[in-house]
């Protein structure tokens, strides 16, 4: 007697759990699932600003400047800066200045057409 008595406390205490825990489950996704990430709302850009990021984004999206001349030796600039970075040759701070130096010296700007 005393072995079922046992045996249907913990079969009601494992419902109780899994009750429990379906229902906060469902609680936390019903939640979660309307939120949205709560952000500032956007400026609103006026006609002077609106046409000056369209003439900037024209020319971010040409690509006269990028010769092959120019982007291979830059990338593998970079990247023989990143493998001394990773090898710990360099500090964080030299690392940067050198990147740095680096895209000022290969920026589209400066570049003779």
């Amino acid at each position: 007697m005393r072995m079922t008595t046992d045996i249907a406390v913990l079969v009601v205490c494992a419902g109780v759990t899994v009750t429990v825990w379906a229902l906060l489950v469902a609680w936390v996704v019903r939640r979660t699932r309307g939120a949205r990430p709560r952000r500032r709302p956007a400026p609103v850009p006026t006609p002077a600003t609106a046409a000056a990021a369209a003439a900037e984004l024209d020319t971010q999206l040409t690509t006269e400047w990028a010769s092959r001349n120019q982007v291979w030796p830059a990338l593998n600039a970079e990247n023989a800066l990143l493998r001394e970075r990773l090898a710990g040759k360099l500090s964080p701070l030299e690392y940067r200045a050198r990147l740095a130096d680096l895209a000022r010296r290969c920026d589209p700007e400066d570049d003779p057409k």
